[in-house]
């Protein structure tokens, strides 16, 4: 974080928006937290067979819940506050309503619910927290690696050109059922920043950016 926005130090949304922590590491053996923060508190995750982390991938707390996504393992853990396992999002397999691969994970705090895309069938899946399926998307037109949900429907980063982005755009923002473009930006001649990992990040009053 230090180092991002020391480089965005001129960009007034940073300036405005963001809290930059002077702490000199030049001659520093170990950092101390408790010179830096008021508090700090330990929440153990529970540690049971069904509910053993490889990876934290991704890591969302909501008034009541932590939600963790595990990238290695394909899993999306729910957590109560007190760190006590409650569930997992959705049904790993081929059937009906199931899942094979979490291209992307986000929760949304607007309406509480977690937005899971599924990399082989291009379709994105929609839990509560109790994990409840609410609904899935149709299979969108483009292809996509990671997504962001907004009032305007889902943008998208995507490097891929066939069949229906032919002038390479990175980011797109397509509508509710993901098959229209509303908008596209940063057309490639050739796809060369191809990134595997999420592309957008939330601010903490909600604003949304693309990286």
């Amino acid at each position: 974080i230090l180092m991002l926005l020391s480089c965005c130090q001129n960009n007034e949304v940073f300036q405005n928006n963001a809290m930059l922590i002077d702490i000199d590491i030049s001659d520093m053996e170990s950092f101390e937290f408790q010179n830096t923060y008021d508090s700090i508190v330990y929440i153990p995750l529970e540690n049971d067979p069904s509910s053993l982390i490889s990876s934290v991938d991704k890591l969302y707390m909501t008034d009541s819940n932590f939600v963790v996504f595990d990238a290695k393992q394909m899993l999306i853990f729910v957590f109560d506050k007190t760190g006590h396992f409650q569930n997992l999002l959705g049904t790993k397999g081929m059937g009906k309503n199931e899942y094979m691969y979490w291209n992307d994970v986000i929760f949304s705090p607007k309406d509480d619910l977690v937005y899971a895309h599924e990399r082989y069938q291009n379709k994105i899946f929609i839990y509560d927290l109790s994990g409840r399926l609410i609904s899935i998307s149709k299979a969108s037109k483009q292809m996509f690696n990671s997504f962001a949900r907004s009032e305007h429907g889902y943008y998208i980063y995507s490097c891929f050109k066939k069949p229906f982005n032919p002038q390479g755009f990175n980011l797109m923002c397509l509508d509710e059922d993901l098959q229209e473009c509303n908008v596209s930006f940063f057309p490639q001649e050739e796809f060369v920043n191809v990134k595997s990992g999420s592309t957008f990040s939330l601010s903490a009053n909600g604003e949304l950016y693309f990286y």
